[in-house]
């Protein structure tokens, strides 16, 4: 059912989180929300209708299918396993912001950073550094006037 109402609405990931969190506070089972999760935004319309243009009708129902029976299949195995497990869902969300455990973010972060500045950097020297047979270059200034 969560595949028949995920499919068609125009939600992006962000948007489709807090609605499956609300429906697994509802009561429904955590496989469902993660079908919904995952062919909701994968599937929705504006998407559709571009990777139609390009691609044609018979990839875009190929495209449908595998979506859906992957998300499907995942929701099943999520509902199995949390059966078998008895996993409990959390009564409520946590609330805390600390800074704790990101070191792997921070890392990233800095990666990031430098990779750009970096990039920023080759950049700035090409542009100063005068190109073949310029006057600039110690070389060529005999032949320069």
């Amino acid at each position: 059912l969560m595949a028949v109402i995920g499919v068609p609405m125009y939600v992006c990931a962000t948007a489709s989180t807090p609605i499956a969190a609300g429906l697994l506070v509802a009561g429904m089972s955590p496989g469902a929300a993660l079908v919904f999760l995952l062919a909701g935004p994968a599937t929705n319309i504006g998407t559709l209708g571009i990777l139609r243009q390009h691609f044609g009708t018979r990839r875009i129902v190929l495209y449908l299918a595998t979506v859906i029976g992957s998300a499907l299949i995942a929701g099943i195995v999520l509902d199995l396993l949390w059966a078998r497990f008895d996993w409990a869902l959390p009564q409520s969300a946590p609330t805390g912001h600390a800074m704790a455990g990101n070191g792997i973010a921070v890392a990233a972060l800095v990666v990031l950073v430098l990779a750009t500045l970096s990039a920023y950097w080759r950049r700035y020297r090409k542009r100063q550094t005068p190109g073949e047979g310029a006057c600039g270059r110690s070389e060529d200034r005999d032949g320069c006037q």
